[in-house]
């Protein structure tokens, strides 16, 4: 099984609430496809996605499962990029990968015991 990049651009809002230092933000999203985030299985759906410190929380709008997981954010100079949500797939379960907040900014995603399996059998 091959691992796919897959980005979800175009249904990531950004509505930041950024304070520099703290690396504290807020933003909006619609996700059209079930999608996991450490070990929660998370339904299609608009989420709320928040980072505080070393953690991302994603909070169904609509009162759905709620998943936290460490995180680490960089920084990646000279490499643009757009608000958006970066996915891993295999076959079709998808992982959370990687948020990007703004140009140069990425919060890396603690990859699940789940997907490192995937990973490994998928090589």
């Amino acid at each position: 099984m091959k691992k796919r990049l897959f980005y979800a651009a175009g249904f990531f809002t950004l509505l930041f609430s950024t304070h520099c230092f703290g690396r504290t933000w807020a933003a909006n999203a619609n996700i059209p496809f079930r999608f996991q985030v450490g070990t929660v299985s998370m339904p299609p759906g608009e989420y709320r996605i928040s980072q505080s410190e070393s953690t991302v929380t994603f909070k169904g709008l609509d009162g759905g499962p709620i998943a936290t997981v460490l995180s680490r954010f960089t920084s990646v100079p000279g490499r643009p990029h757009n608000p958006s949500l970066e996915f891993h797939r295999y076959g079709n379960q998808h992982f959370l990968a990687n948020i990007w907040v703004a140009d140069w900014q990425e919060v890396m995603i603690s990859r699940s015991k789940l997907e490192k399996e995937l990973t490994r059998e998928a090589k």
